[in-house]
Parts: structure tokens; C-alpha cells; sequence
């Protein structure tokens, strides 16, 4: 019709008339030049006393600024308040809170200070939900922001199997070094070893323990660490820690043999951890006398602190002190019994100790010579292994490690663009993605592990001003 026609041709029109204290408005329907209908008209007048002046040279401020600015501090204080006072109560239940710490002084103490997380008056100013989303305070989420603003810490100190398991045929450089007696332990310390000599090095390098030519003695082994020549030791990497199951030389008849294997670590280890194990096996010596061998260890992890090495500091160093005890028992010859302690520098992402020192007595009615001494070595800076561990910009976790077929990776993410990759023992790229540009903060991103076969794998992270961040993972 005449009149639908004309409908949709009139057209909605805004008018606005600012003065320097005063806004007048209108809202119109136009059909071209005819005005068809006013759908409201009105002004608002800002009274002005002193501040006109501030006004009209374009400073904002109303006659009600100052006083909202002022009741906007006081609700921001007092959610502060009641934030601070639910996490006081969580760290009590979870017994972090030291005893007698913030409690109210007398009677007249705000109630504020004091109420449980359950109580509604966390909600006295709350956010406007059309400009935040409004969560109400449970337990989890202060446990949440308790372990986010503690990662560093956590990560420095916390060993993991991940952290540790060396890339297969890679060298490293090893250096030796006098021994020198542990000291104190505790936290924040700083040991300094930067006068080291680059002297007496050797190459040692790790392989896969199944494909050596005595794996057929160590069956529960999984990596052998190349000591010279044809000398290898065997260890066991598991999500529970690292066992050492012997030593062995196919040239020298040498044969070492632990079927109960010696605890080295135990996962996950951080600051304060102990263990105990019992350790032994039956073997054979190099001149054919059966040997029946078996000790007990005891280790802690009792310093956590900054290692300054001749290439430089190292941050967030756990110390290990491991001291063990062993018997041989040779048939027919006698008896010969070690007391070994032997202090061990780690760090996370660094696959073998930056730093070990090892005192031992020893003697027994099988030998006539005394079996004391004592050594130390330390790892050289080799770019790749500790740099980029110490100089990681992009934290980074990698959960479950080791996997099957999914990982979440929690990481710092610095803004944008990301590149995630996925590389083999060799080097080799076997998976790489785009990832949707980041938000700043804390990100995490699923990686399905389907395709990928069993092996240590480096999850590294690239952003796009060039920040890297690298994890080991295993896939089992």
C-alpha cells in the first residue's frame, strides 16, 4: 500500500545540539524533507560552578566526578579487602597459613577481616554485569591464582621425568674438578663455581638400551650412557624416576648387575624431598668369580639456589645429596664394602647434573688396597641444552609427561602470533602448527600425539617477536 510504501521510506533521525553545560537531543522521522513524526525531544543541563571553566577548555569533569571517583576507591578497597580475606581462609584450610598470623586484635575488628568464603557479603560490590562477568569465589580458583603466581618458583624446583631424559646421541662435554664438601643447605643460596678449570674433559653421550650389545643383562633398562670405550652405564626413565641398573664392557668381560636397580631420583622430586631404597643383584667379575652384591641409599633434596658456573649463572638449582652403602661379596675371596655420598646440582630442562661431587670409602678382606677417594665433574655449556634452558623466555608445562595419545600445554604466552613444533631425537620437525593469535598471559593449547611413534620428542614454542620456549616430552 501507499502507507507501507512510505514507511519504508521514512528514515529515523538523530539530532544533537551540545552547548558548553548543556545537551539538547531530539529523535525524528523524516519522509525527505517532511517531518512525519517526533519520537522524543529533550536536553540535559550540567550545572556548573567553578569547574565551567575546566570544562570549556575540554577537561571532563562534572559537578559528581570527584564524588564517584571517590565511592569507586572505596568499592574497589573494600573488594581488596574481602579477595584478600577468602584467600586467608583457604590457605588456613590447606595449612599454608602460619598459626596466630591476622587475627583479629580485639572484639571491635571488622567482620570484613574475618568471614568465611562462604559468606554472601563477598558480593557488597559486586562488578556491573553489563561490564564484567561476575564468578563467585570458590575454592579452587584462590588455588589457582595461589599456583600462578608461585609457577617460577614451582618449576625451578620441581624435577620431573620430562625435565630430565636426555636426547638420544647427542655429546656432552665433561669436565673434571676437585672435590669440594656440600655445606649448608636451605633456600636462596648461591654457590659459586666460576673458577672452574676446562681441564680432564671427556665426551659422553646417551643411546637407546635396547639396542646396545649387552641389553640381554639390563631387560628393564631403557637408556645406557656412554663412559669411554665400550663402557656403558644402564638406567631406567619412568614417570616414577631414575634407576641405575649396572655398568657393562663387552671387550672387558665387565659386568655389573643390579636386578633390584638403585633409586638415582624419585618423581616428583622438589625442595624437601627424601627417599630410601635397597638396591642389589647377582653378577659375574671380570676374572669369573660370582659376586653377590647389595646396599641401601638415602637421598634428599636439601638446597635449592643459584649455581654461578665459568659460563655463567644459573638460576633455580636443586641440590641432591645422596649417600649409599653396598656390599660385594665375592665367593671364596671375601668381602668388599662401599660408603659413597655424593652431591648432585639439577636443573629442569637440563638432562643430566650441571655438577656433581662424590666422596667414597671402601675396603674389605677381597682386596688389599685402599678403594678411598674422592672427584667431582661438572657439564660443560653446550648452547643448545643450557642456554636455551636458562634463557627459556616462554615458560612452558607439558601435561600428562609422558603421554599416549593427547598433551595440554600451559605456557606464558607474550601476545599474538605462535608457532608450535614437535622434533624427534635427530632433529627432525615431525609436527608443526599455527597457532590462533594468543592473548597475554597464561594460554594453553591441546596437541593430539595420534601419528607420532613412542620416543623423546622437544615441544618447542616460537613467537613472533622471537621468544622461544622448549620442553621434553615422552611418547609412549
Amino acid at each position: 500500500s501507499d502507507r507501507e510504501m512510505m514507511q519504508k521510506e521514512n528514515e529515523l533521525v538523530v539530532g544533537l545540539d551540545a552547548g558548553s553545560n548543556s545537551i539538547g537531543w531530539a529523535v525524528v522521522e523524516m519522509n525527505d524533507e517532511k517531518l512525519e513524526r517526533i519520537h522524543g525531544i529533550g536536553s540535559r543541563i550540567i550545572p556548573m560552578g567553578d569547574e565551567k571553566k575546566e570544562f570549556e577548555q575540554g577537561a571532563k569533569i562534572t559537578k559528581n566526578a570527584v564524588r564517584r571517583q571517590k565511592r569507586s576507591m572505596r568499592r574497589n578497597h573494600q573488594r581488596y579487602k574481602l579477595r584478600r580475606s577468602n584467600l586467608v581462609q583457604v590457605l588456613k584450610l590447606i595449612g599454608a597459613w602460619p598459626e596466630g598470623l591476622g587475627e583479629r586484635i580485639g572484639p571491635d575488628a571488622p567482620e570484613s577481616h574475618i568471614h568465611v568464603i562462604d559468606e554472601p557479603r563477598w558480593r557488597s560490590y559486586p562488578c556491573r554485569p553489563n561490564n564484567a562477568s561476575i564468578m563467585r569465589i570458590s575454592y579452587t580458583p584462590p588455588i589457582l591464582v595461589l599456583l600462578l603466581l608461585t609457577a617460577p618458583l614451582l618449576k625451578a624446583q620441581t624435577l620431573q621425568v620430562g625435565d630430565l631424559t636426555p636426547p638420544l646421541g647427542v655429546p656432552f662435554q665433561v669436565y673434571s674438578a676437585d672435590y669440594q664438601p656440600p655445606g649448608p643447605g636451605g633456600t636462596g643460596l648461591t654457590w659459586d663455581f666460576s673458577s672452574l678449570p676446562e681441564t680432564e674433559g671427556w665426551e659422553t653421550s646417551f643411546t637407546d638400551a635396547t639396542e646396545n650389545a649387552s641389553t640381554a643383562s639390563y631387560p628393564e633398562a631403557n637408556l645406557a650412557e656412554l663412559l669411554g670405550g665400550d663402557f656403558y652405564d644402564f638406567y631406567g626413565y619412568t614417570a616414577e624416576g631414575i634407576d641405575y641398573y649396572g655398568m657393562a664392557s663387552v671387550s672387558a668381560n665387565a659386568l655389573m648387575q643390579f636386578q633390584d636397580p638403585r633409586r638415582i631420583l624419585s618423581f616428583p622430586c622438589s625442595y624437601a624431598s627424601s627417599w630410601q631404597d635397597n638396591f642389589g643383584g647377582q653378577w659375574t667379575s671380570s676374572t669369573g668369580w660370582p659376586v653377590d652384591s647389595y646396599g641401601n641409599t638415602s637421598c634428599t633434596a636439601d638446597a635449592v639456589g643459584t649455581l654461578i658456573m665459568p659460563y655463567g649463572a644459573v638460576e633455580n638449582v636443586l641440590r641432591v645429596i645422596t649417600t649409599w652403602n653396598d656390599s660385594d661379596s665375592f665367593a671364596g675371596t671375601g668381602y668388599i664394602n662401599y660408603h659413597v655420598e655424593q652431591q648432585d646440582y639439577y636443573k629442569p630442562g637440563i638432562p643430566r647434573p650441571l655438577l656433581s661431587f662424590t666422596s667414597q670409602t671402601g675396603g674389605g678382606t677381597a682386596t688389599s688396597e685402599s678403594l678411598d677417594y674422592t672427584s667431582g665433574s661438572w657439564l660443560a655449556d653446550p648452547a643448545l641444552l643450557i642456554h636455551e634452558a636458562v634463557s627459556n623466555a616462554i615458560g612452558m608445562e607439558v601435561m600428562p609427561n609422558p603421554a599416549q595419545d593427547q598433551v595440554s600445554l600451559v605456557f606464558s604466552s607474550p601476545g599474538g602470533m605462535m608457532e608450535l613444533s614437535v622434533i624427534d631425537a635427530t632433529g627432525r620437525t615431525v609436527r608443526n602448527m599455527k597457532l590462533d593469535r594468543q592473548p597475554l598471559g597464561i594460554a594453553r593449547q591441546d596437541l593430539d600425539l595420534n601419528g607420532i611413534p613412542p620416543g623423546l620428542y622437544t615441544i618447542q614454542l616460537t613467537a613472533a617477536n622471537g621468544q622461544r620456549g622448549m620442553k621434553k616430552l615422552v611418547v609412549e
